[in-house]
């Protein structure tokens, strides 16, 4: 998919921002993907161009166009650590993300973020396993 694909498809289902007039625009992924909105949506989700911190140029919903790496899968996460290693780790992981959610990162269904992964290495390290988390593979996208 090309760039202008991607933003098209995220478009009818992402925060969007049409301030022409803000200057941090050309980077940011919420008024880039709003410029690829079709014509043939009625609803859309966009900032509040009256909000203070947007006019006075902190937004906090800015989101630099940049790629990041994410893990995808933890299905041979556990296979090097013991047992209660493996007990201790899931269990704050579980306590932290939720059930569903915390199966839906094991099963590589949602992407595990680089903020996540350096609070999931730092819950290894906690629970005495000091070697990189082994995830089941990497994809580079936006951070969205």
């Amino acid at each position: 998919m090309t760039e202008k694909e991607i933003f098209s498809h995220k478009a009818p289902n992402y925060l969007l921002c049409f301030i022409n007039e803000c200057p941090r625009r050309a980077s940011c992924l919420r008024w880039l993907v709003g410029q690829e909105l079709q014509s043939n949506e009625y609803n859309i989700l966009s900032v509040n161009p009256m909000h203070p911190e947007v006019k006075a140029n902190k937004c906090a919903l800015y989101r630099e166009k940049k790629h990041v790496r994410y893990a995808k899968g933890m299905m041979h996460f556990y296979n090097e650590m013991t047992r209660s290693q493996e007990i201790g780790i899931k269990h704050r992981l579980i306590v932290h993300y939720g059930r569903r959610q915390y199966y839906e990162y094991r099963r590589g269904e949602r992407l595990i973020s680089p903020e996540m992964q350096a609070f999931i290495g730092q819950v290894c390290k906690e629970h005495g396993y000091t070697k990189v988390p082994h995830y089941d593979g990497w994809q580079d996208d936006y951070a969205w």
